[in-house]
Parts: structure tokens; sequence; C-alpha cells
């Protein structure tokens, strides 16, 4: 299988960088980051709909955009400046 016909839940450690981004990325409305779990499991779940992408060099990327859709739509948004610095609502 060549690099462009990969599964990208076949590169575990991208998809753990994806999940460390988002980890440091998303905060629910007390600050906290979202749960070991459930990065696991958005994760998996947008990984999952590209593994039959006939060119997955972007698979990655996608996975994490769809990924922090995803969050969003659970309830969490973007950590902006420094810890504890929570901001909700949108950002314009």
């Amino acid at each position: 299988m060549s690099a462009q016909e990969q599964d990208p839940a076949d590169n575990p450690r991208r998809l753990d960088t994806n999940k460390d981004r988002l980890r440091e990325g998303f905060v629910d409305d007390d600050g906290n980051p979202p749960s070991d779990d459930e990065l696991t499991e958005v994760v998996e779940e947008q990984a999952a709909q590209y593994e039959e992408a006939p060119i997955q060099d972007f698979a990655i990327l996608l996975t994490e955009h769809d990924s922090r859709d995803e969050l969003r739509e659970r309830g969490l948004h973007a950590r902006l400046g420094g810890a504890g610095d929570v901001v909700s609502g949108d950002v314009d």
C-alpha cells in the first residue's frame, strides 16, 4: 500500500497528534478540556469517513477539521489566550 493509499487510522501517531491539538485547543464552559475517551471517539469517528478515500494525503487534516466541528456541536469551544481564559459564543 502506498503512502497515498494508507488508512489514516493506520497511523495512530498522527491521530494522537490530532487529539493532542484538540485537547489543547478546546474547553467546555468550565475551562475543562475534552476527556480522552471523548477525543478518541470523535477523532476515530471522523477518521472512519476517510478510510476509503482514494488519496489519503489530506485525510489527517480533514479528520482534524471535522473533529473540531464535532466538538463544537457537542458544546465545546476554542480555548483563547492562556489557560483559564475561556470565551463563550462566537468570536469574530
